[in-house]
């Protein structure tokens, strides 16, 4: 066909099968992107934002901790088993 002939399809691009379609739009690069967000910022990422990363990983793993003693104790559990639920090893079963 050539490119002035009105079954062309508007892009130019022939014309595939619906498997290919889907096979495309569902094993394709963009379908990759969009199911594992890291491969779009990854290669973009610095490592400026890594201390700042770390420094928020920290804070929010310490703020669970007395959140997690405050849910067990509202619902009638015993601090202890805080740990437990935050798969965090029991400070009074380690060897320090």
């Amino acid at each position: 066909m050539d490119s002035d002939d009105p079954r062309t399809p508007l892009l130019g691009h022939e014309r595939q099968s619906r498997v290919g379609r889907v096979a495309r739009k569902l094993c394709g690069l963009e379908s990759w992107r969009r199911r594992l967000p890291i491969t779009i910022w990854l290669p973009t990422y610095s490592l400026h934002c890594l201390g700042r990363d770390a420094i928020a990983g920290i804070t929010v793993g310490l703020t669970s901790i007395p959140q997690g003693i405050a849910y067990a104790m509202v619902a009638g559990l015993p601090p202890q088993e805080t740990f437990d639920l935050l798969k965090i090893p029991d400070p009074n079963v380690l060897d320090l």
